[in-house]
C-alpha cells in the first residue's frame, strides 16, 4: 500500500515496522495499530530492524527516539524518491506531539510525546491522513512529469 495513493483513506492492511524495545508503551502502540487494522512487524533488535528496512519497503516506520541512531541515519540518508514513500514517526519523552520543527530536525514526518501514547491510534491515523493530503499533489506531479519524459 502506498501512503500517497489518492485512494488512501484508512490504515487497514498498512504495513508498519515498529522499532521499540519491549515495554508497556510499545504494547500500547502495538495494540493501537492492530485496532486500526494495520499489519505490524515489531523488531527484535536494532540489527533486525536495519535488515528488515534494507530488504522490504515498509510504508511506515515507527521508532522510539533512543532505540537506534543507525536506523535514524539510515532513514535520513535515503534518496528522496524512496524516503517520500515512507511515513516515519518518532516517539519520545523529549518530543512534543505534532511539533513540525522537531520532526524536521530529525528527518521524521511526525513526532509523538510518550505522554500521548494513550491516544496514539487517533494521533497516528490523523497524522498519516494529513501526510497523504499534504504530499499527494507532489507525488501526482512527479508521476505526471515522469510519464511526460518517457
Amino acid at each position: 500500500m502506498n501512503i500517497l495513493d489518492p485512494n488512501f483513506t484508512n490504515c487497514n492492511d498498512l504495513e508498519i515496522l515498529l522499532c521499540m524495545p519491549p515495554s508497556e508503551e510499545a504494547s500500547k502502540v502495538l495494540n493501537s495499530l492492530l485496532n486500526l487494522g494495520c499489519k505490524v512487524y515489531p523488531t527484535k533488535s536494532q540489527e533486525d530492524a536495519l535488515a528488515k528496512l534494507k530488504f522490504h519497503a515498509f510504508p511506515v516506520v515507527i521508532l522510539e527516539e533512543t532505540y537506534s541512531l543507525k536506523i535514524m541515519q539510515h532513514l535520513a540518508c535515503l534518496p528522496s524518491v524512496l524516503r517520500r514513500n515512507i511515513f516515519y514517526l518518532v516517539i519520545g519523552s523529549s518530543l512534543e506531539t505534532g511539533n513540525t520543527l522537531q520532526a524536521f530536525v530529525i528527518s521524521a514526518n511526525f513526532v509523538v510525546h510518550n505522554g500521548d501514547i494513550a491516544s496514539f491510534g487517533q494521533i497516528f491515523q490523523s497524522a498519516i491522513l494529513t501526510n497523504n493530503r499534504r504530499y499527494r499533489p507532489l507525488q501526482t506531479a512527479c508521476e505526471k512529469w515522469a510519464k511526460e519524459q518517457a
